[in-house]
């Protein structure tokens, strides 16, 4: 059956009663929690997101929710934590570990919190048309029923906090899509860098002593994440270390960043170099090598980010935080990824091997990689139509569209809204470009 694109309501959405709040299980002697004025918690103890409450989703960005809300302000988080109640639970969707009120942190061998903070702020431009600067990628039902950034959620439903980090214009879909997690505002889209920077800055503040767990929120991954994810937050905390994820590759892959590995230590290998996306042969010989794909997934205390991030291009930006002025910062730094701005400078970095199936659903050719194909090898997604005649090997995808496919192979189809693309799946990277164009004639 063709796999939805679009965010769809649930049945039973709008309306649907919020859990309700237990007490009897806090550890003695702990005060319940208060917000401060991000919408995070405050203090030591935080347990994270409740199990997940399937709310309603909104058909498209532009469209709020029937319950009106409270405009947000530049910079202002409207972060809540709710869910069903659960038997294991304490105030505000924590969740407590143990019994008779022992609470057990995420991070393993420790008592530090593991703050999973989740990147919701960029636009997935590669799968235009579907993808536009009011319809953003994690907000796409991609290779299954839930949207991206709802996986995503509940495959770090193990943290002991959830926090997703957006841009103002995404918050109101943000938080409907996903009620159960905190939702930190970032003044303006600048990339992972300054949003990360951002991010952990305002984790710092609330939480006692924390380990952030950083990662996409629109990555497709299959297997078990939480096991390598608490061992890499494990890592970071009894090395100080900045950690990076890494997956083994199954095809040489010229779309992605590599991670060369270095000495080995067991349940991590030091990072002897980070490489940038590859041509052909030079991606066959990585994979020779025994080179890592970069995941983008890092986690890491914020005293190690804060030490490898100062003299950096995210500087500026981390000294008006502790002035204080976070719009002031962000105006000061250009956009930078994390990578290039703090991990490819730093002299203490590690990396984790990610033992599941993970691809970046960065382009339309990945679904010729996740989704079942027919007998010709067309993948079909959305609610397109499709009728070929000598046609092989081609992705459609659309908004209940019907096409017709004739004597063409290897060609991605793709029409939402009033745009069509067309595109050899090849080829399928360049849709950057054309991103670029239409962003320069302002019809992105």
């Amino acid at each position: 059956m063709p796999t939805n694109l679009c965010p769809r309501r649930r049945k039973g959405g709008y309306g649907r009663p919020a859990g309700t709040v237990r007490t009897d299980h806090l550890p003695l002697g702990r005060p319940p929690l208060r917000r401060g004025a991000e919408g995070l918690p405050r203090g030591a103890g935080h347990r994270g997101p409740a199990p997940r409450r399937r709310g309603a989703r909104p058909h498209r960005l532009s469209t709020g929710s029937r319950t009106p809300r409270r405009r947000t302000r530049r910079g202002e988080s409207t972060g809540v934590l709710r869910g069903r109640p659960s038997r294991l639970r304490g105030v505000s969707g924590r969740r407590a570990r143990g019994h008779r009120g022992d609470v057990v942190s995420a991070v393993p061998d420790t008592d530090r919190p593991l703050v999973a903070t989740v990147l919701a702020g960029g636009i997935g431009s590669r799968l235009y048309p579907a993808s536009r600067s009011h319809r953003p990628k994690q907000l796409l039902s991609l290779a299954g029923e839930d949207t991206l950034l709802e996986r995503t959620v509940d495959r770090v439903a193990f943290a002991d906090a959830v926090v997703v980090v957006t841009r103002p214009a995404f918050v109101d879909a943000v938080r409907e899509t996903v009620p159960e997690a905190s939702v930190l505002v970032e003044p303006a889209g600048k990339d992972t860098g300054p949003a990360l920077a951002y991010a952990t800055h305002r984790i710092e503040e609330r939480f006692d002593d924390p380990v952030v767990l950083a990662l996409p929120s629109d990555h497709y991954v299959d297997g078990d994440f939480e096991p390598t994810a608490r061992r890499g937050a494990r890592v970071a905390a009894e090395t100080d270390a900045l950690v990076t994820f890494g997956v083994e590759p199954d095809r040489p892959e010229t779309g992605y960043g590599y991670i060369e590995p270095g000495s080995d230590h067991g349940d991590y290998a030091e990072v002897a170099a980070f490489h940038e996306k590859p041509d052909a042969e030079t991606a066959e010989s990585y994979v020779a090598r025994g080179y890592y794909w970069n995941a983008g997934i890092f986690t890491w205390t914020p005293r190690a980010f804060r030490e490898a991030a100062e003299g950096t291009p995210l500087g500026p930006l981390l000294d008006a935080l502790d002035a204080g002025d976070a719009d002031g910062g962000f105006d000061a730094v250009d956009p930078v990824s994390v990578d290039y701005a703090v991990l490819e400078r730093a002299t203490d970095v590690v990396t984790v091997p990610l033992d599941v199936a993970w691809d970046d659903l960065g382009s339309w050719d990945a679904l010729q990689r996740l989704l079942p194909a027919d007998e010709d090898g067309t993948v079909v997604a959305g609610d397109a139509e499709v009728v070929s005649v000598d046609a092989e090997n081609n992705v459609v995808a659309s908004d209940d569209v019907h096409v017709s496919l004739v004597g063409v192979e290897g060609l991605a189809v793709v029409a939402y809204d009033d745009r069509v693309l067309v595109v050899p799946t090849e080829e399928a990277q360049r849709v950057r470009d054309l991103v670029a164009t239409l962003k320069e004639r302002g019809e992105f």
